[in-house]
């Protein structure tokens, strides 16, 4: 365990400075005070640390046994065991498990302690956190939309220019909507104003419009009696508001909820989106292009503020914080195993063969570790070679495992399946690792 501290606080440090010497360009791109910088600096890196301890844990743990059972071999206190007639395998196995133990070490920061820094881990390193900005390339929600939009700001929860693809449960089309901007609301969904949403089967909500046959004296009695409820259109509109001004032709604080498919008469039908507005006032086509329905207008019953309009809500588990995390490549890595499935169920991964992936590479990883120990433990030990050769030839033969677990890792998502990709280094190495162990000469 001495020696195992040692190479963690020596690789870890070497890794810190060697990412902060050629990287150092990009922290000096946020211009800040010398001392600010340093902090920031220090933060970043204080997160990552994690991530350096994931890529390197094996290597540290073989490299803390060798540099164990070499001093052991030096002093001649391995010589002195086998005169006793102790066999080296009762040496091995004290380090074998600590090798276990530390693995699971590992497996607990991946699981409990990264994905909960996760947002951190994702920005760059010359991105002061929730500042750059950023454009929404065609992401999946657990609703099976799909988001695009020009720019996203951090800091404000704001998009500009979002188009959203609505789709039903065979992910055919069924509405596309678009707006000035969505900005996410406390409530968890994205307030979108000015918006548009085009229907595929049938006419939609336009920019200030929604289009239904329902004129304000044709809503039941019932309704305007109880001064709340809601009631369907044959287009698939369903309207609910706190009350109707006839003499006026209003609507007051209504509610406009977009169905995906009319048709579809079920308890609980599928909702594209929901308007909401102070005011709808109704106006009936006024020519073959303009259909009749309601106009939405502020509070004083003007258009002259398009902002008090009303706006589109759209429901989704999309959250500012996903977007951010999703601009990273390696998002998927610093998640937990039960969030990559939950990813996986709801559809939302774009690449689900690298979440397959990296789900089956939460078990092989440990094991890993621990083959590529038991691989170089057979040359650390040898009594019929010096310690240079035998350290030479370890590091070629860890390094040949490596590199075929790296090899396997890449074709995983390409030309192997995911799950023979992260088993079969296990699978061709582990036997030999067995038969190296049990060849050492005791």
């Amino acid at each position: 365990m001495y020696s195992y501290l040692l190479c963690l606080l020596v690789m870890l440090a070497l890794r810190v400075i060697a990412d902060l010497f050629i990287n150092m360009d990009e922290f000096a791109e946020l211009e800040l005070p010398f001392g600010q910088l340093v902090v920031y600096v220090s933060g970043y890196y204080f997160y990552n640390v994690l991530v350096y301890f994931q890529e390197l844990g094996g290597v540290i743990l073989v490299a803390a046994a060798a540099f164990s059972l070499a001093r052991m071999n030096r002093t001649n206190e391995l010589t002195a065991i086998l005169a006793s007639g102790t066999s080296l395998h009762r040496v091995i196995m004290p380090v074998i498990m600590a090798g276990m133990a530390l693995s699971l070490t590992g497996a607990a920061n991946q699981e409990l302690i990264i994905p909960r820094v996760k947002d951190r881990l994702v920005r760059a390193r010359d991105d002061v956190p929730g500042t750059e900005q950023f454009k929404v390339r065609l992401v999946n929600d657990g609703l099976r939309n799909v988001w695009y939009s020009r720019v996203f700001y951090p800091n404000a929860k704001r998009m500009i220019h979002p188009l959203i693809i609505a789709r039903d449960k065979r992910l055919k089309l069924t509405a596309r909507i678009t707006g000035s901007e969505a900005v996410y609301q406390a409530d968890g969904t994205w307030r979108i104003p000015n918006a548009a949403v085009s229907l595929a089967t049938r006419p939609g909500a336009g920019r200030t419009d929604v289009t239904t046959s329902f004129v304000p004296a044709s809503l039941s009695p019932k309704m305007l009696a109880a001064a709340a409820g809601a009631q369907q259109d044959p287009t698939g509109i369903i309207i609910s508001y706190d009350r109707v001004d006839l003499a006026a032709g209003a609507l007051i604080r209504p509610e406009f909820k977009v169905l995906a498919d009319p048709t579809d008469h079920v308890a609980d039908p599928e909702v594209v989106a929901t308007i909401r507005a102070p005011r709808a006032i109704y106006g009936p086509a006024g020519t073959s292009e303009q259909e009749s329905g309601y106009h939405l207008v502020g509070e004083s019953g003007d258009d002259t503020a398009p902002a008090d309009r009303g706006a589109l809500y759209l429901a989704s588990d999309l959250t500012p914080e996903e977007l951010v995390l999703r601009q990273s490549g390696r998002w998927l890595e610093y998640m937990s195993s039960s969030e990559i499935d939950a990813l996986m169920r709801l559809g939302k991964s774009p690449d689900p063969a690298s979440a397959s992936l990296i789900k089956h590479l939460r078990f092989t990883n440990p094991i890993a570790n621990l083959i590529m120990l038991l691989i170089g433990l057979p040359f650390i030990l040898s009594r019929e070679r010096n310690i240079k050769a035998s350290a030479l030839l370890c590091v070629v033969t860890i390094g040949g495992f490596y590199v075929f677990l790296v090899l396997c890792r890449t074709l995983g998502t390409a030309w192997l399946d995911p799950t023979i990709a992260a088993w079969l280094p296990i699978l061709v190495f582990g036997p030999v690792a067995v038969v190296m162990l049990d060849s050492i000469k005791t």
